[in-house]
């Protein structure tokens, strides 16, 4: 079921935006960096009475939470519709939640088994995260060549009964590259990792993104039930050096590394290193005095 054309009017479909690599002197640009969200939920029943409820945010912030949920019981043919749409996106993970549920009524007018009219909800959740990041090293000369590793974790189950239908789409923006997974089957699972390697230099400007898509819809059908969830989709995007020596900076001040602790550089190993034997020299001293 698709949302009706009073909605489709008000609600702002997402639009993945990919830019280029940018190989020049390494400038942030800041207002193409921060959090998206554009959700909604619907609930209609038999004569087209719909409860709607969306919304739509922009920010440069850590973290964006949002709730949703619409609910109609129909007079007319006993039938209920729930909808819900949630989620929470923050830069390098974004998990959210659809569903949609319709009870159907006795109908008495149609046989069992017929579809309700405009009886259905449905729900959305799109979202995205914008950051650029700039390759670094202490060791290696400006315009020296490095690999970017990235990855995108998926972790998510669409299910589906009765007459109804789901949708997951997760995406990874480098550049002019993208990695996505996109499932639309009932009782299934959108999990595993995909990687891709991005080769820049140090000094390099590059655009990245991640991005989260989901949908649920259920129609109506007299004496029968009729769900839609796809519960919880979780998205984590990393990024990883595999050149020694190189790392990166964000405008975002966030890290996307797969791991909590990185290794070193080794300039910044020797100063770990003459850090400790002063330690160890005063200690020294402070035994023999």
């Amino acid at each position: 079921m698709l949302f009706p054309p009073s909605f489709r009017r008000s609600f702002v479909p997402f639009t993945l935006i990919v830019v280029g690599v940018c190989f020049g002197p390494g400038h942030l640009r800041a207002n193409q960096v921060g959090l998206t969200v554009s959700s909604g939920a619907e609930a209609c029943t038999g004569g087209n009475v719909c409860d709607q409820q969306q919304f739509a945010l922009t920010l440069v912030q850590p973290t964006i939470n949002t709730l949703l949920t619409a609910t109609q019981v129909s007079q007319f043919d006993g039938s209920s519709v729930s909808a819900s749409s949630s989620g929470t996106v923050q830069f390098g993970s974004i998990t959210g939640l659809v569903s949609a549920n319709v009870v159907g009524g006795s109908n008495a007018v149609e046989p069992p088994g017929t579809g309700l009219g405009g009886t259905g909800g449905s729900a959305v959740f799109n979202s995205s995260w914008e950051d650029s990041l700039v390759v670094t090293s202490t060791t290696l000369p400006k315009g020296a060549a490095v690999n970017l590793l990235f990855t995108m974790s998926l972790d998510g189950t669409l299910s589906c009964t009765g007459s109804a239908s789901v949708s997951a789409l997760s995406a990874f923006v480098a550049g002019v590259s993208v990695i996505q997974s996109l499932d639309q089957t009932c009782n299934s699972s959108l999990q595993g990792s995909q990687t891709l390697v991005i080769a820049t230099t140090v000094g390099s400007d590059l655009q990245i993104e991640g991005q989260l898509d989901i949908s649920a819809n259920a129609n109506g059908v007299s004496s029968a039930t009729s769900t839609a969830t796809v519960d919880p989709p979780t998205s984590q995007f990393f990024i990883d050096s595999e050149t020694a020596g190189a790392s990166y900076t964000t405008a975002s001040g966030s890290t996307y590394f797969s791991s909590p602790t990185t290794v070193p550089e080794p300039s910044s190993l020797l100063l770990l290193g003459s850090g400790m034997l002063a330690l160890v020299g005063l200690s020294i001293k402070k035994a023999l005095a």
